[in-house]
C-alpha cells in the first residue's frame, strides 16, 4: 500500500575507517549521492581518474561543512593549491592527480550518475608522495 512516503535508514559502508564515515545513497535510476564524514588531518585521494567511470568524468564534489586543503597535479606536472570552505563545489577532470587534507572535519557529497563498483573504480594511485 502506498502511503506517499518511505523512510530507509542508511547505513555507512566503512564503520571501520578511522579517516571517517562514508553513506552512498542509491536510486533506482543508477545515480548515487556518497555522503563523507571526514575527520581533520586525514590523507585523502592521492589518485586520478582516467574518465571510464561516467561519474569521474568529471568528478563532482560539494563540500557542505568545515575546510579543506586541496591539492592537484595537471597533466603537464604544474601543482597547484586551493582552500575550499563550506558551501562550495569541486570538479575534477580526468587525468588530474589530487588529493584532499581536511583543516577541519568536513561534510562533503559526491554526486554519481553511475553507482559505485569497487570492482572497477577508475581510480589509479599518484606516484609522487605530496607533503601537506
Amino acid at each position: 500500500m502506498d502511503k506517499g512516503f518511505e523512510i530507509e535508514k542508511i547505513d555507512p559502508v566503512n564503520s571501520d575507517d578511522p579517516r571517517g564515515a562514508t553513506f552512498e545513497w542509491k536510486f533506482d535510476n543508477g545515480h548515487q549521492i556518497s555522503i563523507y564524514f571526514r575527520k581533520k588531518g586525514s590523507k585523502l585521494g592521492g589518485h586520478f581518474h582516467k574518465g571510464g567511470d561516467p561519474s569521474k568524468n568529471p568528478e563532482r564534489f560539494y563540500l557542505m561543512a568545515g575546510k579543506i586543503k586541496v591539492i592537484f597535479i595537471e597533466q603537464d606536472g604544474k601543482r597547484i593549491e586551493k582552500i575550499l570552505e563550506a558551501n562550495s563545489s569541486l570538479l575534477i577532470r580526468p587525468n588530474v592527480k589530487h588529493w584532499m587534507i581536511p583543516l577541519t572535519d568536513v561534510t562533503y557529497i559526491e554526486y554519481r550518475i553511475t553507482h559505485f563498483d569497487p570492482d572497477n573504480p577508475d581510480t589509479y594511485p599518484c606516484v609522487e608522495k605530496v607533503v601537506a
